[in-house]
């Protein structure tokens, strides 16, 4: 039914069968990514948007079959982003060359997701807004990187801010922001990736807590 799809995401539960995870994802952008924000703090919505079989912008990269022909043409993951945004420039790629992402509602995996390690001021937070702003770069869409990274930045330091009594978090705050500050300067003056391009696993150092 689709000779053009090159990669089909099924359903994936969230760590139980009662919650569906929504893989049915949009390219980034400034516009969506501030039209999201805002919406998710103004109201609740179901962002499922899996009611069928359809073609969609991209899939979530926790379970999707992909067409070998197709990555043959588009090639494989870009491996200086490590992980997270990785699965949107796959998927990017290929839609410029013409392929397809199909969304097909069959029953698959329970995505076992850690419970921790995600909060604001992260790892995974850093590596995810990192290369968001080298993906818009790596696309030649400048405007967007250099939005998103100065929007970013913005919000980390309002989040240090309220968190200044707590002289722990806000020093790993601090260590975030800098860290940012610093990958997404070298970002934009596009700089040849090298050891700045970080955290590898392992190199995420924050202050540790005061005992």
């Amino acid at each position: 039914r689709h000779p053009r799809g090159a990669f089909f995401g099924p359903k994936v539960f969230f760590r139980t069968l009662d919650v569906v995870q929504n893989t049915i994802l949009r390219f980034p952008s400034f516009r969506r990514n501030l039209t999201d924000w805002v919406l998710s703090r103004l109201v609740r919505r179901n962002r499922s948007r899996d009611s069928g079989e359809q073609v969609v912008e991209f899939l979530n990269g926790v379970c999707v079959l992909a067409r070998n022909e197709a990555l043959k043409e588009t090639g494989l993951f870009d491996e200086n982003m490590g992980a997270y945004v990785e699965d949107t420039d796959l998927h990017w790629r290929a839609r410029q060359l013409g392929w397809e992402s199909i969304f097909v509602p069959v029953p698959s995996i329970i995505h076992h997701q850690k419970g921790d390690g995600y909060n604001h001021h992260s790892q995974v937070a850093f590596m995810l807004r990192r290369n968001t702003v080298y993906w818009h770069m790596k696309c030649g869409r400048f405007l967007q990187a250099w939005l998103y990274a100065k929007s970013a930045l913005l919000l980390a330091r309002f989040r240090a801010f309220q968190n200044r009594n707590n002289k722990d978090k806000a020093a790993e705050y601090r260590y975030y922001v800098e860290r940012s500050k610093e990958a997404y300067a070298k970002l934009l003056r596009k700089e040849p990736l090298g050891e700045w391009f970080g955290p590898l696993l392992g190199k995420w150092d924050p202050p540790k807590p005061a005992a």
